[in-house]
């Protein structure tokens, strides 16, 4: 485990981070269409980060996208298609995280 995208009729739905996903270096978890970039970065303890700019992407916003943390219980979640339709459930632990798109 790790990573999980919920995908509906070739559409992702959520990506979920489990809390015990672990790489080394950086990895960028949304794909490029995506408005709101979600990346995973893990560095050796001691490790500093020189100062740095990002650079600017225009990106258009068609819609809100969050990401929820799951802080101390665990959250049971519904997937419906973008018609409404259910598809899937699943539980977030305490420590994962959810991109719902």
């Amino acid at each position: 485990m790790g990573i999980e995208r919920v995908i509906v009729e070739q559409e992702i739905l959520a990506i979920i981070v489990r809390r015990e996903y672990s790489k080394p270096r950086i990895h960028f978890l949304t794909p490029h269409g995506f408005s709101q970039q979600m990346g995973h970065r893990r560095h050796p303890i001691g490790k500093i980060i020189q100062p740095h700019i990002h650079q600017a992407v225009p990106r258009a916003v068609t819609y809100t996208q969050e990401v929820l943390s799951i802080k101390k219980v665990s959250v049971w979640v519904d997937f419906h298609s973008r018609r409404q339709q259910y598809f899937d459930c699943g539980i977030l632990e305490a420590g994962d995280l959810i991109l719902p798109a």
